[in-house]
């Protein structure tokens, strides 16, 4: 089984933290061994040094909407700062990291270059660099392994949040070598990056082999078989289709009211190529997203999987 950074730093949390006081960039998805989050986990064991949470898209509970703005709290006397804010605000203001010497970040990503995890994690080495606090990333399985690498690069002319870096659409990476890659290309210093690693993980696992348990790191990633056809169903979001949102299979179900279901199955069908093994397979379906696009809509398409 997969040891996560998570787990080793809660194993030997003295050996990597050293005294230092810390901000943690996580929501309560990103758990321990024991099933607990671990925010509260490292609360429990290291109280004066956990200064701070900060919480990326979703918010603590990897609940919250997509886009939605979460503004700042506090649970149990510990301040938690949103970094998906009023304002469109995505990064921790510099007051925010007064009294830190070390960001950790714990979120499961799931491989895809517009996820935003890995933006959160890129805004956060901007801020924190520049100011001598490294940002240590708890290492986690990327769920598509790290062998699949697959699409285009980034255009410079569309670089947004859910388009920070210049990488594959699936890059075949996980976070904290992510982070160790974004170091070189912003020129930061050696130490403002430090990843502590998974043990047991090896590229070639899926995510089924680490023997880990998945909890959804945000509303619509709700198994590893979302996240397998992701990287592609996520690109219906600028159409006028339907990709799921609104029912319980989000980006796992393609439709719209003008499609016809088995016609699309078969033509998928017959577009695989021959020497292409990962070619998801679609199977009819006919859905009504209770929101999103085509809300309320019987919509004709497929279940890709």
């Amino acid at each position: 089984m997969v040891e996560t950074g998570l787990g080793r730093l809660l194993a030997e949390p003295r050996r990597w933290l050293r005294g230092r006081r810390f901000g943690l960039i996580t929501n309560n998805q990103a758990r321990g061994p024991d099933g607990v989050p671990g925010w509260r986990s490292l609360r429990s064991a290291c109280v004066a040094d956990l200064i701070c949470v900060f919480t990326p898209e979703h918010g603590i509970s990897a609940r919250e909407a997509d886009a939605a703005e979460i503004p700042s709290t506090s649970t149990d006397g510990l301040q938690l700062h949103s970094l998906y804010g009023p304002g469109g605000r995505t990064a921790p203001q510099p007051w925010m990291l007064d009294g830190l010497d070390l960001l950790l970040l714990d979120l499961q990503d799931v491989g895809a270059r517009f996820y935003t995890y890995l933006s959160t994690m890129l805004e956060c080495l901007r801020v924190a660099a520049p100011r001598g606090i490294p940002v240590m990333i708890l290492d986690r399985p990327n769920p598509l392994g790290g062998v699949l690498v697959e699409g285009p690069g980034l255009d410079p002319a569309y670089r947004s949040f859910v388009a920070d870096i210049d990488v594959p659409v699936c890059h075949g990476l996980t976070l904290g070598e992510l982070g160790l890659l974004a170091r070189k290309r912003l020129a930061l210093q050696e130490e403002a990056v430090e990843v502590l690693p998974m043990a047991g993980w090896h590229r070639d696992m899926t995510w089924e082999e680490t023997g880990l348990v998945w909890y959804p790191p945000s509303p619509a990633a709700t198994s590893p078989g979302m996240v397998r056809v992701y990287p592609g169903t996520c690109l219906i979001e600028g159409t006028t289709a339907s990709e799921g949102r609104g029912t319980d299979m989000p980006f796992e179900l393609v439709g719209a009211a003008c499609l016809d279901g088995d016609e699309l199955a078969r033509e998928l069908a017959r577009m695989r190529p021959p020497d292409v093994p990962a070619w998801a397979s679609a199977a009819p379906a006919s859905f009504i997203p209770r929101e999103g696009k085509q809300a309320g809509v019987l919509c004709g398409g497929v279940r890709l999987a």
